[in-house]
């Protein structure tokens, strides 16, 4: 749960109906359609995400003939809920001894982070757009802070000030 919401940026609702009809071990995909924006989505399976998937599926997953890919661990074994991903996560962020400090403790800042990372990683923001799923070309720019240090690469020179505004600057001359 945590693999696919922190490297891939899976929104949690989609974390919790997943069923194996998503989940395409061969070729190494995660096929979605996305129940917030009803976009079908293509992720690919990293090697780390496949293992975890591969090891719950093995070693933690209640025999229970379910199509959802994550379940409840006591009966009835219908598919976890949204808020048992944010208690997973939750739990991880306290394990992990990370002070949230008032900051978003659910799947969803994960994220947000993935694609804060994507975007100072030099990722443009349309290929970030896309692996997020999102259909409005802005959407990502409530994800993304500025990294104000990679925009100082951008930065113009100041001019010299010059005639009046260089006399203003220096209170020789004042506004009226």
């Amino acid at each position: 749960v945590l693999l696919l919401a922190t490297r891939l940026g899976i929104r949690s609702g989609d974390i919790s109906s997943m069923t194996f009809r998503e989940l395409d071990f061969g070729r190494n995909l995660i096929l979605l359609t996305q129940h917030k924006t009803g976009v079908d989505i293509e992720l690919p399976m990293v090697p780390d995400v496949k293992a975890a998937l591969k090891q719950y599926l093995e070693e933690e997953r209640a025999c229970y003939d379910s199509p959802y890919v994550f379940l409840r661990i006591v009966p009835p074994y219908s598919h976890i809920s949204v808020q048992a991903i944010t208690k997973i996560v939750r739990t991880a962020i306290m394990a992990a001894g990370i002070d949230p400090a008032g900051r978003k403790q659910g799947a969803h800042a994960f994220r947000s982070s993935l694609a804060s990372s994507m975007v100072n990683d030099n990722i443009p923001y349309e290929a970030v757009r896309k692996a997020l799923g999102h259909t409005d070309q802005n959407a990502i720019q409530s994800y993304v802070s500025l990294d104000v240090e990679q925009l100082r690469n951008y930065a113009l020179p100041v001019m010299e000030a010059t005639g009046t505004f260089a006399a203003f600057l220096e209170g020789r001359w004042r506004l009226s």
